[in-house]
């Protein structure tokens, strides 16, 4: 299977980066950022290792999760032999929002037209 990552989930990645590396230095963006993206890299042999979302159970589309980081949780739809990334959720806000993220994309057609390879 091929992990496509959307143009919202890299620049999420790209933000949890410039965050860490401010605040930490650059060992330690890097070692977050490796672990989001080797968890990534892991589902392309384990695509349904994350469950169902359940915050986003019903939308029209199925969505999984996996907690990649004891802050970040990876939100992907699995579509043919695609793995779709669509967003990294920081676990530390409101659930409702990766709802809101979700829909936003749907209505701006993002979560079909505008994935991006990594």
């Amino acid at each position: 299977m091929v992990v496509v990552w959307s143009e919202r989930a890299e620049n999420r990645l790209r933000n949890i980066y410039k965050y860490y590396f401010e605040i930490a230095g650059l060992r330690t963006a890097r070692k977050i950022v490796n672990t989001i993206i080797d968890a990534s890299d892991r589902l392309a042999s384990h695509p349904n290792m994350g469950p169902v979302e359940r915050y986003l159970g019903r939308m029209s589309l199925t969505y999984r999760s996996i907690v990649v980081h004891k802050n970040y949780k990876l939100l992907y739809r699995v579509e043919d032999q695609v793995i779709h990334i669509l967003s990294i959720f920081d676990c530390r806000q409101h659930p409702g929002r990766m709802r809101e993220d979700m829909e936003e994309d749907l209505s701006h057609g993002m979560l079909h037209e505008d994935f991006v390879g990594w």
